[in-house]
């Protein structure tokens, strides 16, 4: 199977790492999005995806382009909770201060970067929007892909110009916009299907 690697832009979410772990999406500018956009992206039913990586690209706060990047084959101390998966998170900002590349705990890397370096270093990019193509019905390649996506907000018109110079296709997972982390759910569902040889319904609409 193909290693599936998900950029999720993180608009509002806080980078000075003070925020409050009982009420997230009031004290850290919505880093339950972020939270659990990791969850969906690298834990399934008693395991970690070690295909998967999340990078969460930090827009907001004093530090912006401050990136986390987790590794599901070396990521320990992932729990499917969004409150520990956002301390794991916390933990990495408050470590990483002014540091270049810091490996905050196993599987966590944190360092600052912006959209284009990150689109850059990507392979095969695919942006998901809800006026792309029919993600079910489409051929991935077999090597490394990288899908990028918005959190609770779309991307601005900045950096959507941005994206679609490296993004090969827009995909559509739905008519409706949906949650993130449920996008997220959905690819893994499909290239799960696509690779191990079930078929995927084709879309009749």
């Amino acid at each position: 199977m193909p290693k599936r690697r998900f950029l999720i832009v993180c608009h509002d979410a806080d980078t000075d790492g003070c925020f409050n772990l009982d009420d997230l999406p009031g004290s850290g500018g919505r880093i339950d999005v972020a939270a659990r956009c990791v969850v969906a992206g690298l834990l399934i039913s008693y395991g970690v995806r070690k295909d998967a990586e999340i990078l969460l690209f930090f827009q907001r706060g004093p530090r912006p382009g401050l990136t986390i990047r987790i590794s599901g084959d070396r990521v320990k101390y992932l729990n499917p909770d969004e409150r520990s998966t956002a301390a794991l998170i916390r933990n990495a900002i408050l470590k990483h201060k002014n540091a270049g590349v810091l490996e905050s705990s196993p599987g966590v890397q944190v360092f600052r970067s912006d959209l284009e370096t990150l689109l850059k270093t990507g392979r095969n990019v695919y942006y998901l929007k809800e006026d792309g193509i029919p993600a079910e019905n489409f051929v991935f390649p077999e090597d490394e892909i990288l899908f990028l996506l918005g959190d609770h907000r779309d991307l601005t018109a900045d950096e959507e110009s941005i994206v679609m110079k490296y993004a090969r296709a827009k995909l559509n997972l739905s008519p409706l916009s949906l949650y993130s982390e449920h996008c997220i759910t959905i690819i893994h569902n499909i290239l799960d299907r696509k690779f191990s040889g079930s078929p995927v319904p084709e879309n009749r609409n």
